[in-house]
């Protein structure tokens, strides 16, 4: 009874040995192997979105790859140009992350290795170049590096970086098998800030000189509310989106409704998007196009 019980346990670890042994080769080859391996597109035609691994990427927070662009339009700087002290940790400041900085990952292989297929990259147009306030409770400046604040849907956000650094982004994901998807927020346009309306001569204030030093602020800027005049004028609202673009609230403007059409998510302009009424160029676009002269270009290519 005993030799059969001796023989038994020999024969169990044998076979236990030789487990082991096939495991610890498994998973030698899933580490040399990995399960989410992309296979390499011999032709780009030959990429299909089923089942395909989708990486989501706030593009401020993502990489840092061109340091020139992080103080675009003025955004978190003093009344010279120098950024202001603490601006990289203020959490509603624009941190960097650009389509350079993207197109440095995927080269470096960053998302094949992880298999992935898509980058969804948040909105890149160009955004309200001032800041708003996040609320009583909180009392910094915050910015649009989201995304989600469009002032300007024909061009990309110089924060993020150029038209020729968008190319260069999608081309080089193309190679890698990756394709990109822009998010687009139509729902609504961004709030009013006092650069802005300082810039392109739209709103009414009730103390310009007291509004123009919280440009240059980043913090306890809750209250430059106080010196923006949202009961009167008119004609000085006119000159932002129009009545005829947005409801907002604004003078001259209809007030928002109670239907998922019609309300004004968290105040912003709500796009009348029910309306069926032709419209022009909005004032602000007008005004800033001039003054920037692409105003005509622009006319050519997307029409009145």
């Amino acid at each position: 009874m005993k030799r059969i019980l001796a023989v038994l346990i020999c024969v169990t670890m044998i076979f236990g040995c030789v487990f082991s042994a096939v495991n610890v080769n498994a998973a030698q080859q899933r580490k040399s192997t990995s399960y989410n391996q992309k296979t390499a597109l011999k032709n780009p035609d030959d990429f299909s979105w089923d089942n395909a691994s989708v990486y989501f990427l706030l593009t401020d927070r993502f990489k840092n790859g061109n340091t020139s662009n992080d103080h675009s339009y003025g955004r978190a700087t003093d009344s010279s140009g120098k950024p202001l002290e603490g601006w990289q940790t203020n959490p509603g400041t624009f941190h960097g992350g650009d389509f350079a900085g993207i197109t440095q990952k995927i080269n470096e292989g960053y998302f094949d290795n992880l298999g992935v297929n898509a980058i969804w990259l948040s909105a890149p147009y160009e955004q309200i170049h001032g800041y708003v306030t996040p609320g009583e409770a909180q009392d910094f400046s915050h910015y649009s590096y989201h995304g989600y604040y469009v002032l300007d849907y024909t061009e990309p956000d110089l924060n993020f970086g150029t038209r020729a650094e968008f190319q260069t982004m999608v081309d080089t994901a193309h190679k890698h098998g990756i394709r990109v998807v822009m998010d687009i927020v139509m729902n609504h346009a961004g709030y009013n800030t006092i650069k802005d309306m300082v810039t392109y001569n739209f709103g009414k204030f009730k103390d310009k000189s007291a509004a123009q030093s919280y440009i240059y602020k980043l913090t306890r800027v809750n209250s430059l509310h106080d010196t923006i005049d949202y009961e009167n004028g008119t004609s000085e609202w006119g000159n932002w989106w129009g009545s005829d673009w947005v409801r907002s609230g604004l003078p001259g403007y209809s007030e928002e409704g109670g239907s998922d059409l019609t309300n004004c998510l968290a105040g912003l302009p709500d796009f009348r998007t029910e309306s069926n009424k032709s419209v022009s160029i909005p004032p602000i676009l007008k005004n800033k196009w001039t003054s920037e002269g692409t105003y005509n270009s622009k006319v050519s290519k997307y029409g009145s």
